[in-house]
Formats: C-alpha cells, sequence, structure tokens
C-alpha cells in the first residue's frame, strides 16, 4: 500500500531496533535525554509505590521499570509511544497476592 514501510527482514522483523537504529539521527539525542530522565523521574517513584503496595521487595519496583524500558526499545518501533509501570506492577500485584492467598 501506498504511504507504508516495506516489510522488514530477517532480525529487523523481530527486533525493530536492528532497521531504526542506523537511521537514529543525533540531532535527537539531547531531547531523548531530557525525555529518559523525566520518565525516570515519574516511573521509579511510582514503581516503588507500588512494590511497596504489593508486599514485595521495593527493588522488584525498579527490575520492573529497567525490564520495561528496555524491551520496548528493542521490540517496538514507535517513539511517540510511553510505557509506564501499570501494567508490569499490576502482574506483580496480582501475583504477591495469589502467592498470599
Amino acid at each position: 500500500m501506498p504511504g507504508q514501510e516495506p516489510r522488514q527482514r530477517g532480525l529487523a522483523r523481530v527486533v525493530p531496533i536492528v532497521a531504526w537504529l542506523p537511521r537514529y539521527e543525533r540531532r535527537w539525542v539531547a531531547g531523548d535525554l531530557a525525555a529518559g530522565v523525566a520518565v525516570t523521574a515519574l516511573v521509579v517513584p511510582k514503581n516503588l509505590g507500588y512494590a511497596g503496595i504489593a508486599g514485595i521487595p521495593l527493588q522488584n519496583g525498579l527490575y520492573a521499570a529497567a525490564a520495561g524500558a528496555l524491551i520496548y526499545a528493542l521490540f517496538c518501533t514507535s517513539r511517540h509511544i510511553s510505557t509506564g509501570s501499570a501494567p508490569t506492577t499490576s502482574t506483580g500485584t496480582s501475583i504477591a497476592r495469589l502467592k498470599r492467598s
């Protein structure tokens, strides 16, 4: 279809970062770093709070934040989508509650 990118092949089909990283423009670095700091300032306390509410070790909240960011960077393609801790933490909370039952 017109306007669509060509189908990815090989590793780029499974790990999109392989396709877009070579086209990354250096002028985006400052903005991306500022966004990363801002998101970290919001996500880390939120994840720590959710871990505390779930009754699990607080460092698990940090692991959830780091894992979400790394997985998203490797396997997702849109630079306009934001990730957050809610899905990961709600899963952790559910697991912690099931273990206590």
